[in-house]
């Protein structure tokens, strides 16, 4: 499958993905409120760290070995063996330190935790596997399949039968353990995982002695702020801040899709030794990362607690929140496809000090300025701590790979999410009265006049579509 059509398939996933979690999210907080809301959220960010813990980096190491298609089933072997030892030795210790994640989470949860974490790392695995074979969009309608079901089971059991917090943990399980078996069968349709040498473990140890800072700058990013959060401030209002948050990530959705199916094509063409080819690529990816991110942030800016509103009255409280965290996704869609370069190309010791440097601005600031200024602190320290990262990491790839930033088309973007923001403004004034669901048409409107206007400023764009639009009839 060529790289656009599988960017595409990759986009629609995420959106179905997106969509599937914003349904859900709004019955969460409309029939369970904003406390268990925040007590999710809150068992989440435990589960990331944990996942974290239990990963070191090893999912993104097996991604990079098997795609550079040098016997990839004793890597998968490798990745296995690997993965369920510290998986066996995770549980262990968090079995020992109950008391504490009881206490945390405000329930006694601490067995179905482990159970959450082992299906998140047998998910990370099977999405890891695919990917590394190349099988991008697969990996993607997976992601997608896993949370569309999550959703619809915990639904059935939070709502549907009534078991509120309990039922969003056993939708949560079923539907990772039932992805975790077909992404397994899928895996070894075409690999089976095969027992691997000494030479193959240290291999992939020597890739994730630096790709697991990567993860944990991930985890830190998404996470970091709700952890911290929990400590200073109300559930609820823990719950208001997810919900921002998942508002918030949305923009960054198309430069994901780009730079995760750009990745393995890099990370091949590098075991060729084909470096213009790479530089290529990665400017061509330059050149669309902020193709919705940049209108997005702008949107969101204008209509965060007309969005939030949505979930419900009380969540409108956090618009100035969600203003400021799309700053950070903004700076995370750039940001990303630097980090997936250097990963790429064989410099995951680039991607750790960009990495380490990240890490210390966001904990340090998020325990800081959540201690001084509340969540807006934690809005603050994430956006603030990412335009550092996207900055060192640009300096790092520059270095590396001499690349040109594609000023004139991210120009137009800027442009044309402007004369958006002029027509959102004045459509924002006739529905200020009207009831929550009219920040949809509002939106619809923002969209079209985006995409016509940056249609008419880009010739890069007009021809792209006409090759997506052939792509999708044929």
């Amino acid at each position: 499958m060529k790289i656009s059509k599988t960017t595409i398939v990759e986009f629609l996933s995420k959106i179905t993905l997106t969509v599937a979690g914003f349904v859900s999210t709004l019955l969460f907080a409309r029939y369970l409120g904003s406390g268990v809301l925040g007590q999710y959220f809150l068992l989440i960010g435990v589960l990331s760290w944990l996942e974290f813990a239990g990963q070191l980096g090893v999912t993104k190491a097996i991604q990079k070995r098997v795609s550079e298609n040098e016997l990839p089933a004793a890597y998968l072997g490798a990745g296995l063996l690997i993965q369920a030892t510290i998986a066996s030795l995770l549980a262990g210790a968090i079995l020992l330190a109950g008391d504490y994640v009881n206490q945390y989470l405000g329930a006694s949860v601490v067995e179905f935790v482990v159970l959450l974490v082992l299906v998140r790392l047998g998910y990370g695995y099977v999405t890891a596997g695919l990917r590394g074979q190349h099988r991008v969009a697969t990996a993607a309608s997976l992601e997608t399949a896993a949370t569309v079901l999550q959703a619809g089971l915990q639904v059935l059991m939070a709502i549907g039968l009534g078991l509120g917090f309990l039922g969003l943990i056993y939708g949560y399980f079923s539907a990772f353990f039932i992805i975790i078996v077909v992404g397994l069968l899928l895996i070894s349709n075409r690999h089976r995982p095969a027992l691997p040498s000494r030479e193959h473990v240290k291999k992939l140890l020597s890739f994730a002695q630096y790709s697991w800072l990567g993860v944990l700058k991930t985890r830190t990013s998404a996470w970091m702020d709700i952890i911290v959060l929990g400590i200073f401030i109300p559930q609820s209002l823990v719950g208001i801040y997810g919900a921002s948050w998942r508002v918030a990530v949305v923009i960054s959705l198309a430069s994901q899709s780009l730079w995760q199916t750009l990745f393995p094509a890099m990370s091949e063409l590098n075991a060729n030794k084909n470096t213009p080819e790479i530089r290529s690529l990665f400017e061509k990816g330059l050149m669309y990362g902020g193709i919705i991110a940049i209108p997005g942030a702008v949107g969101l800016i204008l209509l965060g607690s007309e969005i939030l509103r949505i979930y419900g009255s009380e969540f409108t409280q956090g618009g100035h929140i969600l203003a400021i965290l799309a700053f950070s996704a903004l700076f995370a869609s750039y940001e990303g496809q630097f980090r997936a370069a250097l990963d790429a190309t064989n410099r995951p010791d680039l991607t750790f000090i960009s990495n380490l440097l990240f890490l210390v601005i966001n904990v340090t600031g998020n325990i800081v300025l959540v201690w001084q200024f509340g969540w807006i602190g934690a809005a603050v320290a994430t956006s603030g701590s990412m335009l550092v990262s996207l900055v060192y990491s640009y300096t790092l790839v520059d270095r590396t790979l001499g690349v040109t930033i594609p000023i004139g088309e991210i120009g137009k973007q800027v442009t044309a999410s402007a004369v958006m923001a002029v027509v959102v403004v004045i459509v924002k004034e006739f529905t200020k009265t009207q009831p929550y669901y009219f920040v949809i048409m509002t939106i619809t409107i923002g969209v079209l006049v985006y995409s016509l206007t940056l249609l008419v400023l880009s010739l890069e764009v007009r021809t792209k579509a006409m090759e997506f639009a052939d792509l999708l009839v044929n």
